[in-house]
């Protein structure tokens, strides 16, 4: 089937009220002076797999997979891919050169907002615990290396099932107790130190053994930390020279995703505004 003539931004989900997507992308597209048309679409699971091949089959130009289908879309249109077997969820979708590629946004978006007060590769990249949203960002790591990636995580499981990142030597996998005890945890090229986890409290506990490795070696870096949480506690807010709150990080995916579908530079003051205007409704 050929592709539509007007190129498509679907986004779809289960429970897609009150999803800012459409919105924002809507704005931006108009802006850009791009002729898209966006459509969201609630899919019920059971008719995830139709919904999904009839995209395909149609040739969408773009695909946005809300909750609760990043695992499942995952798994039904890129199981053979080993990146996304190794974060094992998408949350957008492009068909470019006659090929469909999926990526997870979370990863990017916290590597653009870093990007904006450090040089990424001359940032510490520090990843806490197993999860969706960790692998994500050691993906991106490996698709944009920092000075050096982190991953601490208690818990001993097989990390990284793609070999060229497991002989990466600025991976470096510990507790979060070895953390101030390593090293070389901060390279002397290094400006600036993220982390990013699904608990702002451990995130917390991390820092502070950043602290007492800085302490040691006499240094003093600024600390960012991408929040888990929407109201993270105010005594965790206080702790970070910078708190990428949830909404930074998801206008940030947003444009990451924008970017990526239309070739276009996303405009983040005016992405940024759409996104508070639609939250404000």
């Amino acid at each position: 089937m050929e592709a539509a003539t007007q190129p498509i931004l679907c986004c779809i989900g289960g429970a897609v009220a009150g999803n800012p997507t459409q919105f924002v992308m809507e704005r931006m597209l108009d802006l850009a002076q791009l002729d898209w048309r966006v459509i969201t679409v609630a899919v019920q699971a059971e008719e995830l797999d139709a919904a999904l091949a009839g995209l395909k089959a149609m040739r969408f130009s773009a695909i946005q997979i809300l909750e609760p289908y990043a695992k499942p879309a995952a798994e039904a249109m890129f199981s053979d891919d080993p990146a996304t077997g190794f974060i094992s969820a998408i949350t957008s979708v492009r068909f470019h050169d006659n090929a469909w590629e999926g990526w997870h946004s979370v990863g990017p978006a916290v590597r653009r907002l870093a990007d904006q007060s450090h040089p990424w590769s001359q940032t510490v990249c520090v990843v806490c615990g197993d999860s969706i949203r960790s692998r994500s960002m050691v993906a991106e790591c490996l698709l944009n290396n920092p000075a050096r990636l982190l991953w601490i995580d208690d818990q001993p499981r097989q990390r990284i099932p793609l070999e060229d990142l497991a002989s990466q030597n600025w991976l470096i996998s510990l507790s979060a107790e070895q953390l101030a005890e390593e090293t070389e945890t901060l390279p002397m090229n290094s400006q600036a130190v993220v982390v990013i986890g699904d608990s702002d409290k451990e995130m917390h506990t991390v820092a502070q053994h950043l602290q007492d490795r800085m302490a040691v070696a006499q240094r003093a870096l600024p600390i960012y930390a991408a929040a888990s949480q929407q109201r993270p506690q105010r005594a965790v807010e206080r702790w970070w020279t910078e708190l990428f709150s949830v909404s930074d990080q998801l206008v940030s995916a947003m444009a990451y995703d924008f970017e990526r579908w239309t070739g276009q530079p996303a405009n983040i003051a005016h992405m940024r505004d759409a996104f508070d205007e639609y939250c404000d409704f």
